[in-house]
């Protein structure tokens, strides 16, 4: 696309997440019908609701039929800038875009490795806090820290360190844990608390590192790191860019690696903004939201990867929240 419509600027977040998850909605809609109108997605009851009031409730000085004028309007304008949205996440992930976007109705093929749909189930899941729904949020540290290693290249490995353990972390179940592993397998990160944050020792989580990646050269030290922190929420990841704090790190660790490591911020939510997505950058550090998680993931050299060790899991817990017979993995054999 060759006009795409990027307004946005990091004091419009909210009203991008807004749009963002009114597209996430459409989505949904194209794979449970195959072909959806993306004005669907904005007859949420939430929505239905506000501009059934302000037909039924007009302002001072104005009629209803004004009063339904306006809501016309407002509705003409969301469905606008739902597909303002839809046309920046086509245009950034080209081939890799599960959906099509023709005359104003969406039409879904599933992709190759599930990864985008997972990702937007985590986005649109009535919760990720309680019953089946928190492993969404778990396991998509999971997928961002594997996703991280292969964005570093050959040799890179990782492990996932957020709290609570999580039964694939193979026997790291605590921050301690985490932290002695990473010394075994890289000579860094020497476990030492400082005296005053010995008491604290059995509440602490994972101090805002769900993940960390690195690439080991030789056995020498001053490898490179990369410490992940993920947000999932649905109206407030943009409130997380600061959980990850190497102060905090060094109240555990005696000295950091020699080499400063590089904070990095995942997130399944689509950022398609580019100054919104330049100040996520700037701030969180290196960021990879659904567009850039999914290009790694169907990468000609990673797909194999993720379609033998994810696609799986992935699709099911996508029918976690978008219980779909249609959503299937390709078979690119």
């Amino acid at each position: 696309m060759s006009d795409v419509v990027d307004m946005y600027g990091w004091s419009r977040r909210v009203s991008l997440a807004d749009d963002a998850l009114n597209a996430d909605q459409a989505e949904v809609e194209a794979i449970r019908q195959n072909v959806a109108p993306t004005a669907v997605s904005l007859y949420d009851e939430r929505l239905a609701e506000e501009l059934e009031l302000s037909i039924d409730d007009p302002t001072e000085g104005q009629t209803r039929l004004d009063a339904q004028v306006q809501a016309d309007v407002e509705l003409d304008s969301l469905s606008g800038r739902v597909i303002e949205e839809l046309g920046r996440r086509a245009d950034l992930l080209g081939n890799d875009y599960p959906f099509k976007l023709t005359d104003g109705a969406l039409s879904y093929t599933p992709s190759v490795t599930g990864v985008y749909e997972y990702c937007l189930a985590v986005s649109t899941s009535p919760n990720i806090t309680t019953g089946a729904y928190v492993e969404l949020a778990r396991y998509f540290e999971i997928l961002s820290g594997d996703a991280v290693c292969h964005y570093l290249g050959e040799g890179s490995k990782f492990i996932r360190s957020g709290a609570p353990a999580y039964p694939i972390d193979a026997g790291i179940t605590t921050f301690k844990q985490a932290i002695e592993y990473l010394h075994s397998q890289t000579g860094e990160w020497l476990w030492d608390p400082i005296a005053e944050a010995e008491p604290d020792l059995s509440s602490i989580k994972d101090e805002g590192m769900d993940f960390v990646v690195w690439k080991n050269l030789d056995r020498r030290k001053g490898q490179i790191f990369v410490l992940g922190q993920c947000a999932c929420g649905r109206t407030d990841w943009f409130d997380k860019l600061h959980d990850l704090d190497f102060a905090k790190l060094t109240r555990w660790v005696r000295e950091l690696p020699p080499v400063k490591p590089i904070r990095a911020f995942a997130t399944p939510h689509n950022v398609t903004a580019h100054k919104v997505f330049g100040y996520l950058s700037r701030t969180a550090g290196l960021s990879f939201d659904r567009v850039r998680l999914t290009k790694i993931a169907n990468s000609a050299g990673a797909r194999g990867h993720f379609i033998d060790n994810h696609s799986q899991t992935l699709l099911r817990l996508t029918r976690l929240v978008i219980n779909e017979a249609r959503l299937s993995i390709v078979d690119i054999s």
